[in-house]
């Protein structure tokens, strides 16, 4: 008898947590699905669209306002912000709350899957919940490691998300780096997009991808590319969300054509496959999906961090060549890598997938959660 399984999203977005959850469901068979996503504000979504991007086999989409803890390391902390997810929870999570708890008591489900650990507040002791931890836990909510200790299985996507646990008991957990197939570049292997000023056969392309904000570092990456002086350099701004902060990015790079502002990308593998190196701009050492998106799409990767100390990566040998540190947030740092690298093309991508193995692991990590009781 097949098992049957929920999974809760906050993000429905093209990128991050997001992107990987679609990845999965669009390949895992260990269970039929139901989905539980983020109400958003204000509009509605659409669920066909919500299957073509997640996997035709999910059964039910149900909708609802869900927790949002911001108990992650560099999660956002200002008093507006606190206050806003206050009200939040007073005007319209408490009007899901017994929604929610319906979905999960009716469903019988063998598991249920919290896609981030900013879903902590759903688990309980009656349910098998699996959570899947991929930020590093920053201590400023105690209350969320008795959540976490009550999960039936943890999920961490690598040893720095591990961290903060290591010493607490847990009842299952595994690290499982995320999934990646980026096999689909192949298909854009000629790509010339109808974009003005942009010849990839000829400029170098660098490329920030996600939401455009000030946290992620795209004014920062914008202010740093713009003292360049080679012309033969591209910088694409993939992404949007946040429209206030992309509407400035717009006008401080307004008088350079060499500033690219892509928007939303659906097939995000246009994007890589005319890509030859690709930046994160936080200002702490980062790694991200996007970063291994690139690697696997045969790109170069330019990253916040020491170069000689770097951050724990999987695979590092195997990408050591591409990948380029610098100083957080030092333009002066980052500006001599992109001085450096013009010119420094991707001739022979090599396309990378891990999703196989993947699936592998967290179907049989699913079934030994779901097999031990709640």
């Amino acid at each position: 008898m097949a098992m049957h399984a929920l999974f809760i999203t906050h993000d429905t977005s093209n990128y991050g947590a997001s992107r990987s959850l679609q990845l999965l469901l669009g390949h895992y068979r260990g269970a039929e699905i139901d989905l539980l996503v983020q109400r958003p504000v204000g509009r509605k979504l659409d669920h066909d669209e919500l299957r073509a991007r997640f996997g035709g086999r999910i059964r039910s989409i149900y909708e609802a306002y869900l927790p949002f803890d911001p108990c992650y390391q560099y999660g956002r902390k200002e008093l507006r912000w606190r206050i806003a997810l206050k009200l939040y929870d007073l005007l319209l999570r408490s009007r899901d709350r017994r929604r929610v708890a319906g979905i999960i008591g009716a469903g019988n489900y063998d598991f249920i899957h919290l896609n981030s650990l900013v879903l902590n507040p759903l688990i309980d002791n009656d349910h098998r919940f699996i959570l899947h931890m991929r930020d590093v836990y920053d201590g400023s909510n105690p209350a969320a490691v008795e959540q976490v200790r009550k999960a039936s299985g943890v999920i961490f996507i690598d040893e720095a998300t591990r961290a903060p646990f290591r010493d607490i008991p847990l009842r299952r957990s595994i690290v499982l780096n995320n999934p990646f197939d980026m096999s689909g570049v192949a298909a854009y292997r000629d790509f010339h997009p109808s974009v003005p000023d942009l010849d990839p056969s000829r400029h170098t392309v660098f490329s920030v991808i996600g939401v455009a904000s000030e946290q992620k570092g795209t004014g920062f990456i914008i202010r740093t590319f713009l003292r360049l002086r080679n012309d033969d350099a591209r910088l694409l701004v993939v992404g949007g969300r946040e429209a206030d902060a992309l509407a400035g990015y717009r006008r401080l790079a307004s008088e350079d054509r060499r500033v690219i502002f892509w928007g939303e990308e659906q097939d995000i593998a246009k994007v890589y496959a005319i890509s030859d190196h690709v930046l994160r701009g936080e200002a702490f050492a980062c790694i991200g999906r996007t970063v291994y998106e690139g690697l696997y799409a045969g790109c170069r990767v330019i990253l916040p961090g020491d170069r000689n100390a770097p951050p724990p990566m999987f695979e590092m040998d195997a990408f050591s060549g591409s990948i380029h540190f610098y100083r957080p947030r030092d333009e002066q740092d980052l500006l001599t890598l992109f001085e450096r690298l013009t010119g420094d093309k991707v001739r022979d991508r090599v396309l990378r997938s891990n999703l196989d193995a993947y699936v592998r692991d967290f179907t049989a990590f699913t079934a030994s959660v779901a097999g031990t009781g709640a």
